[in-house]
């Protein structure tokens, strides 16, 4: 996990990569750089309630952090993203 940087606006700014989540797995493998993994491979990644919220918290929290530049999306297991949603 990354810790507080200054941003290239010269503000000090927390990096999104410190939260947690239940269905996601979110780290920095490079500078700028964010990797998040749905990680559901018990169910096949499908799409929950959980899963859902914290999609929405984690690009929302992204987007408004200075460090993202980028963000690469993949899924645990050996299964990509899925094709379909299951709210089980």
């Amino acid at each position: 996990m990354m810790s507080p940087s200054i941003t290239s606006s010269g503000k000090v700014a927390m990096s999104t990569a410190s939260k947690q989540y239940k269905t996601l797995k979110l780290t920095v493998p490079k500078p700028f750089v964010y990797h998040v993994e749905l990680n559901r491979p018990d169910k096949l990644n499908a799409f929950n309630r959980d899963l859902w919220t914290e999609i929405e918290d984690c690009f929302t929290s992204l987007n408004s952090d200075e460090d993202c530049r980028v963000v690469v999306l993949s899924a645990a297991g050996n299964f990509s993203l899925p094709g379909w949603i299951s709210l089980a």
